[in-house]
């Protein structure tokens, strides 16, 4: 039983690239990347239930969550950008450069990867997982900005732990939380 959190989040790994073979907005594409999103909740969930967290689990979570993100983006890309005007995709491109930022400031200090799992982070997951299901509302535009705001935020905050903590915390809750 511990390791089905770990197993769980591989079956997201397995089905994110399975999407990047899918026709986009296809009912089978829509039914793997909610069942994906789904393992994303029930992975850690089960993990913290069954006192199973480890160091390979986060980072295989973490893993999952980049290719999850990668793989979807890629198929979803061209329907977004068809509905949003060009500042909000550079703002994306910018928001992408500080969370690479984030990560090669914890690759240097920590000698690993360093992913964060803060709120902010869980947030903008949660928020980047639903927008595409709002593609055709009317308000799309609009609620880029609103995730672009929420991933900026959680970019900016991850950069700044990773800066200034002293020992690697996969699980820090947020800035509010650093132990100096």
């Amino acid at each position: 039983m511990r390791c089905l959190p770990n197993c769980i989040t591989g079956m997201r790994i397995a089905g994110s690239i399975f999407l990047a073979f899918l026709s986009p907005l296809s009912a089978s594409f829509w039914a793997v990347y909610l069942l994906c999103g789904i393992s994303d909740m029930l992975d850690g969930w089960l993990a913290r239930r069954l006192h199973a967290q480890s160091r390979i689990g986060a980072a295989l979570d973490s893993t999952a969550d980049l290719l999850f993100v990668l793989c979807a983006g890629i198929r979803l890309i061209p329907f977004i950008v068809s509905d949003v005007d060009a500042w909000i995709l550079w703002l994306a491109v910018g928001i992408a450069a500080v969370k690479l930022s984030a990560y090669t400031v914890g690759a240097i200090r920590y000698h690993r990867f360093a992913a964060l799992h803060t709120m902010l982070n869980k947030l903008t997951g949660a928020a980047l997982f639903l927008l595409p299901l709002f593609l055709w509302s009317g308000g799309f535009q609009t609620l880029c900005v609103l995730v672009e705001a929420i991933a900026l935020a959680a970019a900016v905050e991850e950069l700044l732990i990773q800066l200034k903590t002293k020992t690697y915390n996969a699980n820090i809750q947020g800035v509010w939380r650093m132990h100096k």
